[in-house]
């Protein structure tokens, strides 16, 4: 027996058929997965945009830190240098130096200087 003669021609057909519905079923599952294909991507790349953000918030939050500790710093060393011309004129009037030798001496002004106690 031949081959041909095993497979009849509305076999082949049926074949042909079923083959036929297989690839518009798989086409039709295709489009209809695009939109959640496109939906993914979307929303991966909205993920993507937050993380970047975030990334940038810290780097700000960091940056700010830092520059508010150097203003810190800043302004503990100029109190801390005011803090002490004082001491230094309370000295110098205890030991009963003239004003105008603790002006030159420490830089404060007269007002300075007289509300400093001895």
């Amino acid at each position: 027996m031949k081959q041909k003669d095993i497979i009849s021609p509305q076999l082949l057909d049926d074949t042909r058929q079923i083959i036929e519905t297989a690839q518009e079923e798989e086409s039709e599952n295709q489009n209809l997965s695009s939109p959640s294909i496109k939906s993914q991507q979307a929303h991966d790349e909205h993920i993507d945009a937050i993380k970047i953000d975030n990334d940038v918030i810290e780097a700000y939050r960091v940056q700010g830190e830092i520059d508010g500790e150097k203003i810190g710093i800043e302004k503990g060393m100029k109190k801390g240098i005011e803090i002490e011309r004082k001491e230094i004129a309370r000295n110098l009037k205890t030991m009963g130096m003239d004003i105008e030798f603790i002006k030159k001496a420490t830089n404060l002004t007269d007002e300075e200087i007289m509300e400093i106690s001895s």
